[in-house]
């Protein structure tokens, strides 16, 4: 069944979302055979996100490209602004949700990452996915970042 990691109280979602993109892919729990998906249907928000995750760090790499790019097949994050999978013999790793919405092809991949940030605008929607997911019987691992 699919891990659920809820990470709230975060100052910068879309800075933590690169630090944990890092983490998964220098721990080697990610590559081109089973990629993390980065979901947000703003293409915008999307493509910013990608371009963050070029330009956070000055020393690391991390390659990304959108769905449907010549480099998809060999890319570790591949950038969907629709819900998307891996197809074979890609395996579906890790969804990164960016979106205040479940992406609805969540339950394909081994593990979801929803990041939450303090403002209580973005914490309705992730209270409600929240709700979703364990009402559904979801393993939820939750992870306070706030800063003491």
């Amino acid at each position: 069944m699919t891990r659920i990691d809820f990470y709230f109280n975060v100052t910068n979602r879309l800075i933590f979302s690169c630090r944990v993109i890092r983490k998964v892919i220098h721990d080697s729990k990610a590559d081109s055979k089973e990629p993390i998906v980065v979901y947000c249907p703003e293409k915008s928000k999307l493509s910013f996100f990608g371009g963050l995750l070029y330009s956070f760090s000055s020393t690391d790499f991390l390659p990304n490209v959108f769905v449907g790019d010549s480099l998809e097949q060999v890319t570790p994050i591949v950038l969907s602004a629709n819900p998307w999978i891996p197809s074979s013999p890609r395996r579906p790793n890790l969804l990164l949700n960016l979106d205040d919405k479940i992406c609805e092809v969540f339950s394909s991949f081994d593990r979801v990452v929803e990041v939450v940030g303090s403002d209580e605008s973005e914490k309705l929607p992730a209270r409600e996915k929240y709700t979703f997911y364990k009402n559904r019987g979801y393993r939820i691992h939750n992870h306070n970042i706030s800063e003491k």
